[in-house]
């Protein structure tokens, strides 16, 4: 058997390029400032092989988080860990996490090959 009869198929895709939006509201808390935001998205976006570009309001940071990786739910992780890492929070609510969870399990389900049944929680 030779090597290229073991890969799954589709793993030989390269990568595409995900624009990722994130809004952070205010909720009666504070924001860093515009300045100090942006270096320290800039630091966390160049240390995951990405960039990201913010707007800041009043109320909301509104961030554009650019990634190359192998699908939407990779580069949506990547973009709120730059988010996160910049303001200073846990990457993921709790909330958020039963979400993405959610979309994994689903996108597992998906793969044309077997998997092992994830369990289930009733959260």
């Amino acid at each position: 058997m030779s090597d290229s009869e073991l890969t799954v198929s589709g793993m030989n895709e390269p990568p595409s390029r995900y624009d990722i939006t994130v809004t952070v509201e205010r909720n009666g808390g504070t924001l860093p400032s515009p300045a100090d935001f942006a270096v320290i998205a800039e630091r966390a976006a160049s240390s995951r092989n990405a960039s990201v570009v913010s707007a800041h309001t009043a109320e909301q940071i509104i961030s554009v988080v650019t990634v190359e990786t192998s699908d939407r739910l990779a580069a949506a992780a990547v973009a709120l860990a730059v988010v996160s890492e910049a303001l200073g929070r846990p990457a993921v609510s709790p909330i958020l996490k039963r979400t993405v969870l959610a979309d994994l399990v689903r996108w597992l389900e998906q793969l044309p090959f077997p998997c092992a049944k994830l369990p289930t929680s009733s959260a």
